[in-house]
């Protein structure tokens, strides 16, 4: 996330200058403080309550020239937070979400369960106003364009890709055959762990026998 506010961050900082040759004058420019804030209403529990750009630096030796720091809010509904308090809007948003996690949670379908979630905010005069101005662009808003199955893949991918990196790192301690058998391990298939760790004919009939 920190990543993803930094050339934001630059543009929103350089909009602020009158000309841009003021950054290569000898006078000192002066621009806002930024602080950058981010809403969760995942359903897991963040890691940290605070996100750091160096968090993800290669190489964490402490003496990087550049910082970029995002404070976490909790803005799920159930969790009565003291913004959604104080903004009437972003509880009405809030309890949307919840409605429409609701629904889907039971087995609806996700545009079912967008529209339900939506026509029973209005009933109950949450965003009514809003929700039935824009009603179409809400619900497309919240279709978010993925299903349930592709969401699946995302997570088998994602468990892939660190069984790989848990391969190699392993693979650095005991040679090939550890690194191999961590893969075949974490749903790699024989053929894709001898190309990928390039192994040579007598190493792969090894890994085979192993296998088997």
């Amino acid at each position: 996330m920190p990543l993803r506010f930094l050339p934001n961050a630059a543009e929103t900082l350089y909009s602020w200058l009158d000309n841009k040759k003021d950054l290569y004058r000898n006078k000192l420019v002066t621009i806002p403080t930024p602080k950058f804030y981010m809403l969760y209403n995942g359903k897991a529990k963040p890691i940290s309550d605070v996100l750091r750009l160096s968090d993800s630096f290669r190489f964490d030796d402490h003496k990087f020239s550049l910082e970029l720091t995002v404070k976490i809010i909790n803005v799920n509904y159930e969790v009565s937070s003291d913004i959604l308090t104080k903004s009437h809007s972003l509880n009405g948003y809030a309890y949307l979400v919840s409605q429409i996690r609701k629904h889907t949670d039971s087995g609806m379908e996700r545009d079912k369960a967008i529209a339900n979630a939506v026509n029973h905010c209005i009933e109950k005069d949450i965003l009514a106003d809003f929700l039935a101005k824009n009603y179409k662009e809400v619900c497309g808003m919240f279709d978010w364009g993925i299903t349930i199955e592709e969401e699946m893949e995302i997570r088998e991918e994602e468990a892939r890709e660190e069984g790989i990196e848990k391969g190699k790192k392993e693979g650095k301690k005991e040679g090939f055959s550890g690194a191999a058998m961590m893969l075949l391990k974490n749903g790699m298939n024989i053929q894709d762990v001898a190309r990928m760790l390039e192994l040579s004919d007598s190493q792969f009939r090894e890994l085979q026998e192993r296998a088997s």
